[in-house]
C-alpha cells in the first residue's frame, strides 16, 4: 500500500464516485497546518503571498511522501 493512488477513505461496495481523497492528499492536508506555523514564525514576512502559498504546498506534499515513504516499512 505504498502507491500515491491509495484511497483515504474507501468504502468497500461503493466503487462509482465515492472513491474518496487519495491518502498522499490526506497527508498534505494533515500538514499543510505546521508547515504554515512554521513558516510564519521562522520566515520573513513575504510580501507575495502567492509565492509563499506555492512554498507551503510544496513542502506539505514533501511531508507527504515520506510519510508515504514510512508506510512501506510496515
Amino acid at each position: 500500500m505504498s502507491d500515491k493512488f491509495t484511497k483515504a477513505f474507501p468504502v468497500e461496495g461503493m466503487e462509482v464516485g465515492s472513491e474518496g481523497m487519495n491518502l498522499r492528499d490526506y497527508f498534505a492536508a494533515k500538514a499543510i497546518s505546521s508547515v504554515y506555523e512554521f513558516n510564519i514564525k521562522n520566515l520573513e514576512p513575504m510580501a507575495d503571498f502567492v509565492h509563499f502559498s506555492d512554498l507551503m504546498a510544496e513542502e506539505a506534499y514533501m511531508i507527504a511522501d515520506a510519510m508515504m515513504e514510512a508506510r512501506k516499512d510496515d
